[in-house]
């Protein structure tokens, strides 16, 4: 009886020290300093499989110093720095077409790939939080009242 008594407050007190702890990083708050976020990485488009992507996504790397890539991805650097969306749009279609004539260029095997992933980023680059639904033309402006 007195083994029982004993081992019943042993599994108590361990479960204690465990309910005490808390999480190492509780869901909703940034990570600690020191510590950068995990992205996930891009998936891939619709209609290229899964080695041919991981292939062009290390082909895409190999072909960040092309000159034409390098260009590309400082004019969207640019145009990050600045609050123009379709400047920023703009330049991400532009980094997608260097990428695909770079990686079509190193790796024509990857030209349908490239193509597909290139026109998926148009479209990712197209649909920012602030454009507009009807196209990106603006609403015209209410005449003032006299």
């Amino acid at each position: 009886m007195k083994s029982k008594i004993l081992l019943l407050a042993l599994l108590v007190s361990v479960g204690s020290l465990y309910a005490n702890q808390p999480p190492a990083n509780p869901p909703g708050n940034p990570p600690p300093k020191g510590e950068k976020k995990k992205h996930k990485s891009p998936k891939a488009p619709e209609g290229v499989s899964e080695e041919d992507w991981k292939k062009l996504l290390e082909a895409r790397k190999a072909c960040a110093s092309d000159p034409a890539v390098a260009a590309a991805q400082a004019a969207l650097d640019t145009a990050k720095a600045g609050t123009d969306d379709k400047a920023i749009s703009e330049a991400q279609g532009n980094l997608a077409e260097a990428q695909k004539a770079a990686v079509t260029k190193a790796n024509p095997g990857l030209a349908d790939a490239a193509d597909k992933a290139a026109k998926a980023d148009k479209e990712r680059a197209g649909s920012g939080k602030n454009k507009n639904r009807d196209g990106g033309a603006t609403k015209a402006a209410k005449p003032a009242k006299q």
